[in-house]
């Protein structure tokens, strides 16, 4: 299993400076990948550091790599301090509502003239007018975007996997946004503001079901009071050690292997399957799938994936989450690393994605205590020790 390195920045963003304002979950992980890929992250917080810190377990993990700088904005000094520091970044992200940036003069009008070549990054919750009206927390931005009627359940009605899809999704858009925006910039010599947000995400990867919204099928349209045909060829099956798989079954041939491996004869669903293709009579399918379930108790759920694979039949194990970090492919890959974090000891975090042959990029250290590093920042700014006593006696740092 691969291990945290020291601080020596490697990757293809080595060089580059980034100013992280950012808070919740999108933000933090742009930011996080962009330290691993060897960018210099700076990340600006409250005095007493970002609340976000103690209400999610993955914040630890999100700020990875980075240096924390506690700054009040609120205050003159402070405000100042930001600028200064922007003066030398190549990139800033914020993740505030349009209004308070405004006021703290840390939007993008404030800020473009001062600093031409800055890549100035916001994330919001829905990215219009929308985000003074409503809260944009993942939950309820998916429920806006009708991603809960794409979620079958054990219920009718609306369901809420409890994945943050969208703010993993625009945290991806942010990425690829600067990423973008400092391509342009090393052509023009310009920075420019780049905007993404939660509803951006799922709607960027909901994009091909909307295809169907002229025509909308069964499983397009929101519920209203019943629950959606899930294909019993598509869905996953409770064994007898308590374990579920989930098969997926897609074409005529494997239907009839699966019917074969659990003794049930495919006659007996003619309207199931009609020549090659997918039919998926309601009634015969909702009466396959009680059958089906039946069989699959009688087993243990890995002689059952062993049986389905070796009979050609498309089977996955359903795993707890965290069974992802025992996977020996995500071991073998580096996808899992051990990480030393001084409060928690080592902990197993997701490793790098996206493999460079020359530039690999590193994980380089922990998450930072608030304010761990604001001494070094500043003095690296031109701030004296007496100047660091005054910024402290007026609460800036």
């Amino acid at each position: 299993m691969a291990q945290a390195t020291d601080d020596r920045r490697s990757g293809p963003l080595k060089g580059l400076t980034v100013v992280d304002l950012t808070w919740g979950v999108a933000g933090p992980l742009a930011t996080m990948l962009m330290a691993d890929y060897g960018a210099q992250v700076i990340k600006v917080e409250p005095p007493g550091g970002d609340p976000f810190r103690a209400l999610l377990p993955a914040y630890t993990v999100w700020q990875r790599g980075k240096k924390s700088l506690t700054l009040n904005l609120k205050t003159a000094a402070g405000a100042e301090l930001l600028r200064r520091l922007l003066a030398r970044a190549d990139v800033m992200l914020e993740s505030f509502a349009e209004d308070a940036a405004r006021r703290l003069r840390i939007d993008y009008p404030s800020l473009a003239h001062d600093f031409p070549r800055l890549v100035y990054c916001s994330i919001r919750g829905y990215g219009d007018e929308r985000d003074a009206e409503h809260a944009g927390y993942d939950a309820l931005v998916q429920a806006h975007a009708g991603l809960f009627g794409e979620q079958s359940g054990i219920r009718e009605g609306p369901v809420f996997s409890y994945y943050p899809l969208a703010s993993y999704a625009a945290a991806y858009l942010a990425l690829i946004g600067v990423m973008s925006a400092l391509h342009v910039r090393s052509q023009s010599g310009a920075g420019q503001r780049v905007e993404t947000s939660l509803y951006d995400g799922v709607l960027a990867h909901f994009a091909l079901q909307l295809s169907q919204a002229e025509r909308p099928t069964a499983s397009f349209r929101a519920y209203r009071g019943s629950k959606r045909h899930v294909p019993p060829t598509v869905d996953s099956y409770q064994c007898a050690d308590g374990r579920y798989l989930h098969i997926h079954t897609g074409a005529k041939g494997a239907f009839e292997r699966l019917c074969e491996l659990v003794g049930m004869d495919p006659k007996e669903f003619p309207g199931y399957y009609k020549g090659r293709h997918f039919v998926g009579d309601r009634e015969q399918g909702e009466r396959f799938r009680r059958e089906l379930a039946q069989r699959f108790r009688t087993r243990p759920m890995m002689e059952w994936v062993q049986a389905l694979r070796d009979s050609d039949v498309a089977v996955g194990p359903c795993l707890e989450a965290a069974a992802g970090f025992e996977d020996e492919q995500a071991l073998a890959m580096d996808l899992v690393v051990e990480v030393l974090d001084p409060k928690l000891g080592r902990l197993r975090e997701a490793g790098l994605p996206i493999k460079y042959g020359v530039t690999p990029g590193a994980i380089t250290t922990s998450a930072p205590e608030p304010g761990a590093d604001s001494e070094d920042i500043l003095r690296g700014l031109g701030v004296d020790a007496v100047q660091l006593g005054g910024l402290r006696a007026q609460g800036a740092i």
